[in-house]
């Protein structure tokens, strides 16, 4: 499976060298009249973890920006982040 980046910095095409199939569809033939949804939900989830994900690949550091952006209120101060 290879990564391509297309125009938009956070958009991503998944190509995939090999006709792969989910294992979900090899293990259940009655999933396969709905194979394409299935693929295509599974190629959805994936490009929005790879956008997500960022430039150093790693999803908990999306899931903990919290702790960075946002209203943080610190002794005789608050601080204010926000996301571009």
């Amino acid at each position: 499976m290879a990564f391509h980046r297309t125009g938009n910095a956070s958009s991503f095409i998944i190509v995939n060298m090999k006709k792969k199939t989910l294992n979900i569809l090899k293990n259940d033939p009655w999933l396969e009249p709905y194979a394409g949804a299935i693929v295509g939900r599974h190629n959805d989830a994936v490009n929005k973890e790879i956008e997500l994900c960022g430039p150093d690949g790693k999803l908990d550091t999306f899931a903990n920006a919290h702790n960075y952006f946002g209203i943080h209120r610190k002794i005789g101060r608050a601080s204010c982040r926000e996301r571009v």
